[in-house]
């Protein structure tokens, strides 16, 4: 058991936050991605014997996460408090964010590359945010986890053509999105 439990905290250790970053760019939502986040890791305890090296932990663990994030979608919670949320964001309830420096002030309209790069990251993190699941997850496999579109196709059980497909239309929004902001 103990041996178990070490392998387990080693495994914790080097995949928690790719695990935890796929369940909060599916559910948008800290406290729903913390559900997802333990839920795949109980699962893992109960699995531990059937996987069978690195690569199959590795892509275990990203199967588990996206559907338990797609079973999470589909919950008739999720459907109650998605639609409360667009029921206030068409009354106007909704409040834009202010940009403020480190030290509290409002900040200006000076310009600092330093500051770009971060507003420009920023964007492309609100863009996506915004996109349907699909485009998130393959984005996020792509660039995040440096997965090939092989190995996304294989672990969405997608065609690698709708994981081509994804991941252009993806960029073609981040593009907009960009663009409409700069």
């Amino acid at each position: 058991m103990l041996a178990v439990s070490a392998e387990l905290e080693r495994i914790v250790g080097q995949y928690k936050d790719m695990v935890w970053r796929i369940a909060l760019s599916m559910t948008k939502n800290q406290y729903d991605a913390e559900d997802v986040f333990q839920d795949v890791f109980v699962r893992l305890v109960d699995s531990m014997g059937k996987i069978e090296s690195e690569e199959h932990l590795k892509a275990w663990l990203i199967r588990v996460t996206v559907n338990r994030c797609r079973s999470w979608s589909k919950s008739s919670w999720k459907r109650k408090v998605d639609s409360y949320e667009r029921k206030h964001e068409e009354l106007g309830d909704r409040v834009e964010p202010v940009s403020w420096d480190q030290h509290g002030a409002q900040a200006d309209e000076r310009f600092d590359p330093e500051m770009a790069q971060t507003l420009l990251g920023e964007q492309v993190m609100s863009v996506l945010q915004r996109m349907d699941q699909p485009y998130r997850v393959v984005v996020y496999l792509f660039y995040y986890e440096n997965l090939s579109v092989r190995e996304i196709a294989d672990v969405l059980d997608v065609k690698e053509n709708a994981v081509r497909t994804r991941l252009s239309r993806a960029r073609d929004r981040i593009r907009e999105g960009v663009n409409q902001h700069g």
